[in-house]
């Protein structure tokens, strides 16, 4: 036997509601974590991003070396990331003052422009899936005025985008309208033929000019969620919505 199974009509209300859903899932499903490094030999930022509230994520990599250091994203989760630095002088750890976030902005890579390679720190992250990025690069030392200056390398450049900018280093303390103080935002991009699938994201720091010191204290990359799933979503609702109010 048989029976017959009937189906009611979704209303507009509802339908749209079921669209507004589909959308937020969407958009919770691009959301990609941070990969955080803390430098310096002090204690390792654990929490949140003071500038970057896009990503929930806690774990902060601890490196306080110029050797390849595997990376684990901002969950904890391992990955095929890494890192390596040169030059800068040693890694610092404040006494005083009052940086903010403490651990993270209290002790970092040292710029002087007075040793023999202490006027540049270059740093290159591997293993970097292609795609669009933001890269916050934290750059303060423990007095007012040293800051730094910060560029990417060419091949990560993004037309349009900020490949280079300075932090003042009028003080430590980081919040989310201090860029260009403590911290700047930079956009790159890993896209090369020469490679299949993952790439590199290299930047520097260097001394702002009549200034003998500089630090670089931290950095965040965070992939920018791809628009592809959330667009197909948002095309099928409105044709839904569309196909109701014809019916």
């Amino acid at each position: 036997m048989f029976h017959k199974i009937s189906f009611r009509p979704l209303g507009i209300a509802a339908l749209t509601t079921a669209c507004v859903g589909c959308l937020t899932t969407s958009s919770f499903a691009v959301q990609a974590p941070s990969y955080n490094v803390d430098f310096g030999g002090g204690t390792t930022y654990s929490g949140t991003s003071p500038a970057n509230s896009n990503d929930t994520g806690t774990f902060w990599n601890a490196y306080n070396s110029t050797s390849a250091a595997s990376l684990k994203d901002s969950f904890s989760n391992t990955s095929s990331v890494s890192l390596t630095l040169s030059g800068g002088t040693q890694y610092f750890t404040q006494s005083g003052g009052s940086p903010s976030p403490a651990a993270l902005m209290g002790d970092y890579r040292v710029l002087d422009n007075t040793k023999t390679g202490g006027s540049l720190i270059t740093v290159t992250l591997s293993g970097v899936t292609d795609g669009a990025y933001k890269l916050y690069v934290y750059a303060a030392g423990d007095t007012a005025g040293q800051g730094a200056n910060v560029a990417l390398d060419a091949a990560n450049q993004i037309t349009g985008g900020t490949s280079s900018a300075a932090t003042t280093g009028a003080n430590q303390t980081v919040t989310s309208t201090s860029s260009g103080v403590n911290y700047v935002l930079l956009n790159a991009a890993v896209s090369d033929l020469t490679h299949v699938g993952t790439g590199t994201i290299t930047f520097t720091t260097s001394n702002l000019t009549g200034q003998r010191f500089g630090g670089l204290n931290g950095l965040q990359l965070q992939a920018v969620p791809e628009p592809a799933s959330v667009g197909i979503t948002s095309i099928a609702c409105g044709l839904l919505l569309r196909r109701r109010r014809r019916a």
